[in-house]
């Protein structure tokens, strides 16, 4: 009988990426559905699952046509900032001189919806949050107006 020894010598192994190597940012909202003129409160959670503190951490958010801000509260003491763009939309941004590593952090935001805002449109709206040594992240959500037909169930 004849043994058969085989070596593999392994170099430059590269480990793939890391499922928890950026932010995460989630967005929900209340109501689900809201109509014209109503009040939304956005609950926006930024989450730190790296290894890494996030240092310098802003959150930003460019508010569409068609919401107007009404207050935003950042938790543990995080700076807010209120601006119109040269375009004359909102944007506010909450910042915090660091997330630690596997840190959770919120922003509590009160919008409201333009009453004069046509049935079917869309609203859509994107938050980024980033810092140094970490790798930022979106979220965003769409909120619907009411449809301008409605359904033929026939």
């Amino acid at each position: 009988s004849s043994v058969v020894t085989t070596t593999t010598t392994v170099s430059d192994v590269v480990a793939a990426p890391a499922a928890n190597d950026s932010l995460q940012v989630t967005i929900t909202q209340s109501p689900t559905f809201p109509l014209q003129g109503d009040l939304v409160t956005l609950h926006i959670t930024i989450m730190n699952p790296t290894a890494t503190d996030a240092n310098n951490l802003e959150l930003r958010d460019e508010l569409p046509t068609g919401m107007k801000l009404i207050d935003v509260v950042a938790a543990d003491s995080g700076n807010v900032t209120q601006d119109l763009t040269e375009n004359l939309r909102e944007v506010y941004s909450a910042s915090w001189p660091v997330l630690e590593a596997g840190a959770t952090v919120t922003v509590t935001v009160t919008l409201q919806i333009d009453t004069d805002l046509p049935d079917g449109t869309v609203l859509d709206n994107l938050a980024f949050a980033g810092g140094s040594d970490v790798t930022g992240n979106t979220a965003g959500l769409s909120i619907g107006m009411p449809p301008t037909d409605l359904p033929d169930f026939q």
